[in-house]
């Protein structure tokens, strides 16, 4: 199960993964049980980017490897079998480690640093095997289809997740010293992170796992704020005013709209969702563009990704830019994409729709049939 989010930055083009390069020696290693002569490991930054590295690294006939990873900041790192169905585990390598790892790819064994030599002593990592355990019956009898196994199993995981959450929380408030709080406060919500951040110790946040905590603690902060901003915004209350540039560079402002009915849309062009919600759109566009202004307010991406994406998809609306702006996002509240807002004349909010469906377009004819 996948306990962390990778988040990553680019690596220099000199930075050389392999054991065999100039200068680096392995710091991870250890013996894989599997047919294949191959694994693929994959490892990347705890950033706000979004690249990661891939090598290929061969097995020896006794399934030995050893490679070098970039030593600087705490990563996430992949192991995974080169099959069409692969197994894999992800493992968190932190700047100083020689880890070694043992034993099949769905049970691997970890040993030989601070963190994971603290994990397996408190048993968090047991239950965590438990859990997954769990979550991959729970999948197959899905799968079969067999609605009383899946319920049943359902029950257990909910039951195991909730304990295991609790388990992570009480190990930080028993050991706010110990490296590990940093592992554990990956599976906790925005909330319980926000609650727990203060239970850890000072010399952990000023570790090198310092940065996992603080990232994820920045994160439940920003999820938090994005809550409360959504709370406010009350149907027939006035919505915040914003000021953006459209597709030639000039500047538009929501106010600018007074009098007329404005539909918002919150999307970016690596959305999948918003690419697919774009045909409905235009038909509706094309319904009521007499009657509502539908303006397009791209997120996440370069200036560039959006000029192409606009042109790419023929989207006749208005079109701004915010980018990676966070003020407009965090005043919305907007917590996914697409986000579709509809305002009225007077700049009062008239209904928000996250996600794609049919509701905003039978929201659009109960207004204007």
């Amino acid at each position: 199960m996948k306990m962390f989010i990778i988040k990553v930055c680019a690596f220099a083009a000199a930075c050389c993964a392999m054991a065999g390069c100039a200068g680096n020696k392995a710091n991870l290693s250890g013996h894989i049980s599997t047919d294949a002569d191959k694994i693929l490991v994959e490892y990347a930054y705890f950033t706000n980017d979004e690249n990661y590295v891939t090598d290929t690294v061969a097995l020896a006939e006794d399934g030995y490897f050893e490679m070098h990873l970039p030593d600087t900041a705490v990563m996430s790192v992949m192991i995974s079998s080169m099959s069409e169905r692969p197994d894999f585990a992800e493992v968190m390598f932190v700047p100083g480690d020689r880890m070694t790892v043992e034993g099949s790819i769905a049970d691997l064994e970890v040993s030989g640093t601070e963190l994971y030599d603290s994990l397996n002593e408190c048993g968090l990592l047991d239950m965590e095997k438990r859990l997954a355990a769990i979550e991959k019956e729970l999948y197959r009898e899905y799968y079969n289809n067999n609605k009383g196994a899946v319920d049943s199993l359902a029950r257990l995981y909910n039951a195991s997740f909730l304990e295991f959450i609790a388990f992570c929380r009480n190990f930080i408030k028993e050991n706010p010293d110990n490296i590990a709080c940093a592992y554990a406060f990956t599976v906790l919500n925005s909330e319980q992170c926000s609650e727990d951040y203060r239970l850890v110790g000072e010399n952990v946040k000023n570790s090198p796992v310092g940065q996992v905590i603080e990232y994820y603690y920045g994160q439940a902060k920003e999820e938090i704020a994005l809550e409360e901003a959504a709370a406010k915004l009350e149907e027939g209350r006035p919505v915040p005013d914003f000021k953006l540039k459209d597709i030639d560079g000039e500047y538009v402002s929501l106010s600018s709209f007074k009098g007329k009915y404005v539909l918002l849309d919150f999307w970016g062009t690596w959305c999948g969702w918003c690419i697919k919600g774009i045909p409905d759109m235009k038909a509706y566009y094309e319904k009521y563009k007499d009657k509502i202004e539908f303006v397009g307010i791209d997120c996440r991406d370069t200036e560039e990704e959006w000029r192409e994406g606009v042109k790419k998809h023929e989207l006749p609306w208005i079109n701004l830019y915010n980018g990676e702006g966070k003020e407009i996002v965090m005043s919305y509240g907007i917590q996914g994409y697409p986000t579709k807002i509809i305002i009225d004349p007077e700049g009062n909010l008239v209904q928000v729709f996250v996600g794609e469906g049919p509701e905003l377009y039978e929201k659009l004819d109960e207004m204007f049939k």
